[in-house]
């Protein structure tokens, strides 16, 4: 019988029997002679209860490493056994293409391009590039176009249509030996049960990494950072989701709208934000124009000048700058008019007198409007005091007591309009006579009348 020794000594034991089995038997002595006062190595004594377990766990790891290298090696043999060469990959059909994603409209057109192209000539193909370069549905005539090698290869399967290869060789091949045909197709055969193979595999494959993924403890993660949506996102005008086949029915000129629409930067944002500077600067202004003056005058709103461009040289700020825009020669020479009693500048009073003659109407009106400001009983300024001095004047029963005053006064008023008919300038309407006729104006006014003219 086998004597079992302690877990200590056991697992020694099991231990040494392993690393005896793959250095060999020399290995052993040397532990002897090194461990051969250590109580826990007893087993290698030749007369020790121990040893008959000792030289059974050696048998045992050395059937175990037979037994693995024979597996390695039919393991290693298998695959070389079940590993095929590839098969050829037969020629490509020569007038099959793969069909992208188009819609039927864009497929007709793409395919009468085609045809016009393989007949005409690449020329024809260059003149309708730059006549429909604006044109959406004609993009595929581009090199970055992702239906332009679909477009070549139509091109040049219809120019073999039209004008077909002057080699017939292969052909009268194909009828005298017909069994090469039939190698071909068993090529080809053969490399498309390949390929549903290698397509098994990487499905195989695909659904393994999905068992690892479901295997994946995935409540235990990390937050990196968190999008929030608020309720303006809510009334964004966006269009409406597309599915697959929707896009790939859709027209290159819907294509190309679609881009358009979904490339456009919204404007209500900046919108927004000038309207709060907009309010915001105008109740600036309000409250300046409330604290500076409390009455403030109506002014005609100007326009403003045109933003010019932002400058980063330095500015020079001059603080001697008089504007030339408002001022006004006052220094310059007034006289008045004897039509309307206006101060006129002297330059501009033959035009004025020009235009008062030749509008009667207006002077009609004047002096309608006149004479109701005159019955008018609404009077301003030191108007109160004149009017009651001329009044006393000719009443001095009532302010005076001479009635001597009266008869005088009225008599100085009839000589002076009679002086004022005698005086009043009449144009005869001819256009020789307005600077004749201005002149006796100028002359008939005298200093005084411009004075009190003036001082109105």
């Amino acid at each position: 019988g086998i004597i079992y020794p302690p877990p200590e000594i056991k697992k020694i034991a099991d231990k040494t029997a392993q690393w005896i089995v793959k250095n060999g038997p020399l290995f052993e002595e040397r532990i002897r002679e090194k461990e051969q006062h250590n109580p826990k190595f007893c087993f290698l004594n030749k007369n020790d209860p121990y040893r008959a377990y000792y030289d059974y766990k050696i048998k045992e790891e050395a059937k175990e490493a037979q037994g693995g290298k024979g597996t390695e090696a039919e393991a290693a043999e298998k695959p070389k056994k079940a590993k095929k060469p590839a098969p050829k990959e037969p020629p490509p059909y020569e007038f099959v293409i793969d069909m992208p994603a188009i819609s039927a409209q864009d497929l007709d057109i793409v395919k009468l391009t085609a045809q016009f192209v393989a007949r005409n000539g690449r020329e024809f193909m260059v003149a309708l590039t730059k006549r429909e370069q604006r044109n959406y549905q004609f993009d595929f005539l581009r090199q970055n176009h992702s239906l332009f090698g679909f477009f070549t290869k139509l091109v040049e399967e219809y120019t073999k249509v039209l004008i077909p290869p002057k080699d017939h060789a292969r052909l009268r091949g194909n009828v005298e030996n017909r069994y090469e045909i039939l190698d071909r197709v068993k090529g080809r055969v053969e490399y498309q049960v390949y390929q549903e193979e290698e397509k098994k595999k990487a499905d195989a494959e695909a659904d393994e990494e999905k068992v690892a993924y479901a295997l994946i403890d995935w409540h235990d993660f990390v937050i990196v950072d968190t999008v929030e949506f608020v309720e303006a996102d809510e009334s964004l005008d966006l269009p409406a989701p597309l599915s697959l086949v929707d896009l790939e029915s859709m027209t290159l000129a819907q294509k190309k709208a679609a881009l358009i629409f979904n490339t456009e930067t919204p404007e209500g944002d900046d919108g927004g934000d000038m309207d709060v500077e907009l309010l915001q600067q105008m109740e600036t202004d309000d409250v300046e124009m409330e604290e500076g003056s409390p009455e403030p005058e109506l002014e005609v709103q100007k326009p403003r000048p045109p933003k010019l461009p932002e400058a980063h040289a330095p500015i020079k700020i001059r603080t001697d700058y008089v504007p030339k825009l408002g001022s006004s020669s006052v220094s310059e020479n007034t006289s008045i008019c004897p039509k309307c009693g206006e101060a006129i500048k002297t330059s501009d009073l033959e035009e004025h007198m020009r235009i008062e003659l030749l509008d009667p109407k207006g002077r009609e009106q004047k002096a309608a409007a006149e004479s109701k400001n005159r019955t008018s009983n609404i009077v301003q300024g030191d108007a109160v005091s004149k009017s009651l001095a001329r009044f006393g004047a000719f009443r001095t029963d009532i302010f005076g007591s001479e009635e001597v005053e009266i008869g005088r006064r009225v008599g100085d008023v009839a000589e002076k309009e009679k002086e004022a008919e005698k005086s009043k300038v009449i144009w005869d309407g001819h256009t020789a006579s307005i600077g004749t006729a201005t002149r006796q104006a100028q002359q008939s006014v005298s200093m005084e009348e411009q004075l009190a003219a003036l001082q109105k």
